[in-house]
This record gives C-alpha cells, structure tokens and sequence, in this order.
C-alpha cells in the first residue's frame, strides 16, 4: 500500500476506530473497567498505545453517541515526539446496525483542540502507517460515510525526513457535509506557516477519497492575497497521476507568500498562474502560463506523475524585462537590470537527461548547451556542447558565480562526465582581448587519476581579473602555458610556465595530493624587474622594487621542507644555500646553510627601513 494511502487511512482511522472499538464493546460486552479495556483494544488494532485521560460516556442506540476528552495517540518508535496525535475533545455517532453490513457509517463526527503531526522516514516510511505492521494494511476499499465533520483549533505539523522545513497548518474550523452521493460541501480556515487561508467548495466522493480512488473537486482557495481555484478530476491520489485539471492562481503581492513557500523575497510583482492539464493514453498532457509585468512564462509538455514521474517533456519559454528578481530566487543578489530569456526542449525518461536547444539570453549576451545531463551524485553520462557570446561577459559570469570583467566574450567547447573524471575537449574562451583554453581529462579527486590537461591563458592586462583571481595583480600583460598529468607520485608539471609583464616563473616537477603533500619535488626559476609585485600578489607590502633571478629544487617530505642547490641575485646582491625548514613548533630542527654577498651592505635596509647600515661590501656565510 503506497505511504499516501495509508497516511489518508490512518486518518480516518484515528476518527473511526476508536469509536467503532468501543461501540461494540459497549453493546455486547460487560461494561465494568470499559475505558481502559476500549483503550487497549484500540492501542492492539492500531499496534500503537491509545490512551483516553479525560471524560467518558456513551449514549446507546441504533445510532450510538460517544463523547472522550484527552486522547493521545503514542508515536511510532522512530518518530520525533512521543505523541503523533492528541485531541481535547472528540464527540461522535456511529450507525450500529450498518456494521453488520459491513459498512462504516459516522452521521457526525466533532473535534475540538488537538494536534496531529505526519512525518516520514526514507526507510520506515510514514508513521500513520498504522496496524499490526506487516506493512500491507489490506488493499480492499474501505466502506465509510461520514455525514458531517467539525473540526476546531486542529493543529497539523508535516515533517519528512529530508533537511526541508516543516509546515505547520492550524484549522481553526472546518465544516463538511455530505449528500447520498458521498460528495462533500466543505468550508473552513486557518492558518499555513502563519498566513491566513480560508478554502471552501465540493470534492468527492468521500469514500473514493479514503480509498485514494478518481476523485472530482471544486475548490476556492485565499491563501494571503493570493486567490487560487482549481476543479477537476485526479485518478490517482497516491502519484497524482491521471490529471484532468484547470487551475489559476492570482498573486497580487508574490513576496508575501515567500515566507511560506520557503522562498526569498524577490521583488517580483503581481502575476497571474494558469494550468491545465488532460489525460491521455497514461500520461497528462499539460499547458503552464504565468502572466505578469516582470514575467512571462510558458511551458507545455507531458508527464506521468507529479509525486515520482518516470517520464516527462517538457517546452519552456521564460522571458522578462529584469532578471534580477528571477537572480534573487536563485540566490544571486547583485545582478544587473537586464532583459532575459531561456528557452529550450527537456526529455526526461530517468538519466540522463536529453536537453535540445537550451539557451539563456541576458541582454544580448547569450549562452546555449546541447546534450545531456547525467544522474546525481557523479552525474556520470553528462555530455554538453556549450557555446556563447555577446558584448558583456560579467552579465553572464555571475551566473556561474564567476567575476569576469566587464568586456565581450566568446566561449565554445564540449565537456564530458565519464567515470573516474571530467574530458574536456577543446574548450577556448576569449574575454576582451585575452584568450584561454583547455583540452585534456580531470581525474576526480582526491587522487587525480589519469589527468592529462594541457593549459593556455595569454592577455594584456592581468589585474582585469583580479576579481575571479581573488587577489590584486598590475596591469601586466600575462603568459601561462603547461600540461598536467597524474602518474604513481601526484601532478606532474610540465614546461609550466607564467609571465607577468617581464617577470618569469617556470616549473616543473610533481606535485602530491595526499597529506602534507609530502613527496612534492619542484625545480623552479624565476626571474623579473620589480620584486615588490611578487610580494604584492601574497599581501606584502616590505619588499623592494629590485631586479631579481632565482632558481632551486624544493622537495616535500614527512621532516619538513627540503631547500637544494638555492641560487638567487637581488639587484647587486647573490645569495645561495640549502638545508631543512621543519614542520615543527618554532622551526625546532630547521638547519640550513646560507650565503649572502654583494657590493653594499646598504641593500639590505631596504628590506628592513628601519636599520641603518653601512654602503660597504660584504658576505655573510652561516649555518643554523
């Protein structure tokens, strides 16, 4: 039995069987100690611990009057209270004769005070799934007509067992009544995540609703100022398949329904939602509009289910004069005022998802993908052609969380999920006047396995990336080239190389991944004009603007940092050494051999202004 139909069968067994229970207990049985005996009886049936605390009477009859204060229905095991249900107050009458026809008939069932909380567990399921726990329940309709219901100031709390919020629904009244037919006139309200709602209209039948069999409405609903209405028929409640629907929703004020929807506050203004849905041959062909001064949607397609669709297409078209509200939604905040456009054509049959002729427009920048979509966690099977232009690359970068400037822009290439890693092929990008590309595999990490990229970035002026560099860098022109491969001892590097205006870096070498990054083997050299840039690009701002060159082997192991055949010339000044540099509390053990010699001892205030020192030459040679 599906978690839906069960939760709707507890419900009515929660009205039901308590009365029932004791009905029969009551006609045919001896009625000393008979509140705790019906307590126990009930508890057995729904294999969970009923207790009535309060008041107890019976009115007997061909139609039997009951009326119990201070009910608790004990929780499941698992659940997150000790009680799933408690009610202050519950009057009801049940047809005894009908009984013996097998049928359920309560002319008047009346709440007053209680809470209910529904919740559910991915592996335990709902706990209202209640019974002997067998997990079957009976799959037989069951026969109850219920005449009339009154609740008042019900409590319902609906928790699942995801991360998402609950909802919280109080009715402070509901009237229902049924005709021969079983349909139900019902009118009441309350309040949902504490917004005001009043819901009225006729659904039915009754029986069918229990059941979870075809189930016709017509229902108003004012939730807030939202004014929704919705007639039709579901044939099935439990997947919510078998759609034939017309449903339009007024939002006046949007971001006043965003508390309750889990949303954030948007700034969209008014619009106006209409849905229709038919069913045909198993699935529910259906048309999406959403009207409004900010937002034009419309979507068209087919599907199977609503609560766990295997199959849907779906066509979509949204289009507005600002994409900030429609940022805002999607939690970017700082988006400019600019029109937008998405449109495309998605298949969905389980993974991967087919996408035709996706593209985004913001302005007139425009970026368009074609392919597939692999299933979550890995999205292994993801295969995407991207393409993309227009005269502002920044409009389309923050999108993806990208600082990119504010320049025109050129992307293309092709990106495969497969297992182990990330193929890109061909990937190039041109921003303003610099261009970068890629071509090669990512292994996933930590490991990096199979990873061979090869690596191009070139442009005039650095620091106009310096907002998707984190870091402030000159406005130097820029050179970086390498390859990259994973082998047995980490990232290798190879001939990888960056200039930045006339300074140099290259390296080459492996890189490790694990812990410490121990056994990391680099040779490096560098050389330049002005060595205040390089400390600049790590926040430091105490060196001086000298020439400078350099070159060494840095090796990582468990002791600490391994420094070989260290050479280097500041300005007039050489220097050279090897030694340790440990990774211990104080450098406790670090020994190293430096040697420091030039033409004036007075280059080296430069790197400490406040010493004053003599404009002799001099070398120094230690050992520490």
């Amino acid at each position: 039995m599906t978690r839906r139909r069960k939760i709707l069968l507890a419900i009515a067994g929660v009205l039901v069987l308590p009365i029932v229970v004791l009905s029969l207990y009551l006609a045919f049985s001896d009625l000393s100690g008979w509140r705790d005996t019906v307590a126990r009886a009930a508890s057995k049936g729904m294999a969970r611990e009923l207790t009535i605390a309060g008041e107890f009477s019976v009115d007997l009859g061909i139609v039997t009057r009951i009326h119990a204060t201070e009910l608790s229905l004990a929780n499941t095991g698992w659940g997150s209270e000790p009680s799933m249900a408690k009610l202050d107050r519950l009057d009801g009458e049940i047809n005894l004769w009908e009984l013996f026809s097998g049928s359920i008939h309560l002319p008047r069932v009346d709440i007053e005070g209680g809470r209910a909380i529904f919740e559910s567990d991915t592996e335990a399921g709902s706990n209202w799934a209640l019974g002997s726990g067998d997990g079957t329940g009976g799959d037989g309709p069951v026969r109850l007509r219920i005449d009339s219901i009154r609740a008042r100031n019900v409590d319902l709390l609906f928790r699942t067992a995801s991360d998402s919020p609950d909802w919280d629904l109080t009715v402070a009244s509901l009237d229902s009544s049924g005709d021969e037919q079983g349909n139900h006139r019902l009118a009441g309200g309350g309040t949902l995540r504490g917004t005001d709602f009043d819901l009225s209209g006729e659904i039915g039948t009754f029986q069918n609703l229990i059941n979870l069999m075809p189930v016709e409405h017509d229902l108003e609903l004012q939730l807030g100022e939202m004014h929704l209405t919705s007639s039709g028929r579901i044939a099935d409640l439990a997947s919510l398949s078998g759609l034939d629907l017309r449903t339009k929703a007024v939002i006046p004020a949007p971001d006043e329904l965003s508390g309750v929807f889990g949303l954030p506050a948007t700034g969209i203004p008014a619009f106006t939602l209409e849905a229709t849905t038919a069913w045909t041959s198993g699935l529910s062909q259906f048309t999406l509009t959403a009207n409004g001064p900010s937002v034009d949607l419309h979507a068209e397609g087919t599907i199977d289910s609503l609560v766990s669709p295997n199959e849907l297409d779906l066509d979509l078209q949204l289009e507005g004069p600002d994409i900030r509200p429609i940022g805002r939604l999607v939690g970017i905040n700082d988006l400019a005022q600019e029109s937008f456009n998405l449109t495309g054509h998605l298949t969905w049959r389980g993974f991967p998802v087919e996408v035709t002729g996706l593209e985004m427009r913001v302005g007139e920048n425009r970026v368009t993908a074609n392919g597939r979509l692999g299933g979550p966690p890995l999205m292994l099977g993801t295969d995407f052609q991207i393409n993309g232009n227009g005269p502002d690359a920044a409009a389309i970068g923050i999108l993806a969380g990208l600082g990119l400037p504010h320049d025109e822009f050129m992307i293309e290439g092709h990106l495969l999920r497969v297992e182990h890693g990330l193929q890109i092929n061909a990937v190039h990008a041109t921003i303003g006047s610099a261009d970068a590309s890629a071509d090669g595999f990512v292994g996933d990490p930590p490991t990096y396995t199979g990873t061979e990229l090869t690596v191009e970035a070139r442009g005039p002026r650095l620091e106009r990336f310096n907002q998707l560099l984190g870091v402030t860098t000159p406005a130097e022109p820029f050179h970086f080239t390498g390859r990259l491969t994973k082998g047995d001892q980490g990232i290798a590097l190879h001939e990888v190389s960056a200039t930045l205006g006339p300074a140099h870096l290259a390296i080459d070498g492996h890189l490790t991944t694990v812990t410490g990054m121990v056994g990391t083997d680099l040779t490096i050299t560098t050389d330049g004009q002005d060595l205040s840039q390089i400390g600049d690009l790590f926040g430091y701002d105490r060196l001086p603007a000298f020439p400078y060159r350099g070159a060494g082997r840095l090796t990582v192991t468990a002791a600490g940092f391994r420094l070989a055949d260290v050479i280097g010339r500041v300005a007039d000044t050489d220097l050279s050494g090897h030694g340790l540099i440990t990774r211990k509390e104080r450098l406790a053990g670090t020994e190293l051999q430096i040697e420091v010699k030039g033409k004036t001892l007075q280059i080296l205030a430069d790197f400490v202004p406040s010493v004053s020192l003599p404009n002799e030459t001099f070398s120094v040679n230690g050992r520490g």
